[in-house]
């Protein structure tokens, strides 16, 4: 079994010091490459020694680890399809709460930072029964935005939970990738992802102190 304090992180900031001393010249760098080695916006749980606390929701399952009377993890099941918020995966000062109203849970995640970035990741997420299932309702409340989808879908892959940004809005989420790169955004779409990636779909160029690289999305 491995190790409780390993994680796995899709940053590599020797990839981005890489790119700092890059030729002068532009050149295009493709989707992985970026997510690997420039930005590297999502990371995944590991296990996790904690008292748990599982509870059934018609549709899904909800598990959360306690510690000294405070929620450190939380995730949801569907058919073997998973999310979970794991603060200690996070730097920064990240706290999580998780509040249930009924049938509807409340998760907020507060002062999270990707690692090795200044890109914040707070959020509130609203998970509601709706007609056909249950509803996801993500919110980043500093950038004002607010993305909408089915539960059950968007756990599965199956929906997008997305939203249409400007250039402003999106380089206002995306700030302080690192101390030597900066990203230019044009208007495009901003994505979240199970695995906790914020995503955008649109024009996009890596500057760093010495080159520009064209990128499609990320």
């Amino acid at each position: 079994m491995a190790s409780n304090n390993r994680f796995r992180s899709r940053l590599n900031p020797r990839a981005l010091d890489s790119l700092r001393h890059a030729p002068a010249t532009q050149g295009l760098i493709g989707r992985r490459a970026f997510l690997v080695g420039a930005t590297a916006l999502g990371v995944a749980a590991p296990a996790a020694r904690a008292a748990s606390k599982v509870g059934n929701v018609a549709g899904y399952r909800m598990r959360k680890q306690i510690r000294q009377g405070k929620v450190q993890r939380v995730t949801f099941e569907i058919n073997g399809a998973s999310w979970t918020v794991d603060p200690s995966l996070f730097s920064g000062n990240p706290e999580l709460s998780v509040r249930e109203d009924g049938k509807a849970v409340t998760v907020s995640l507060k002062g999270a930072r990707y690692p090795g970035t200044n890109t914040e990741l707070s959020f509130e997420a609203h998970v509601t029964p709706s007609l056909l299932g249950h509803t996801i309702k993500f919110e980043l409340p500093a950038a004002g935005l607010v993305m909408e989808a089915p539960f059950a879908e968007w756990l599965k892959g199956e929906k997008a939970l997305g939203t249409k940004v400007s250039k402003d809005e999106a380089e206002r989420v995306f700030a302080g990738i690192g101390n030597h790169a900066t990203l230019s955004l044009a208007d495009g779409k901003l994505t979240f992802s199970p695995t906790n990636e914020l995503g955008f779909v649109g024009a996009a160029v890596l500057k760093t102190d010495t080159a520009e690289f064209p990128i499609g999305e990320f």
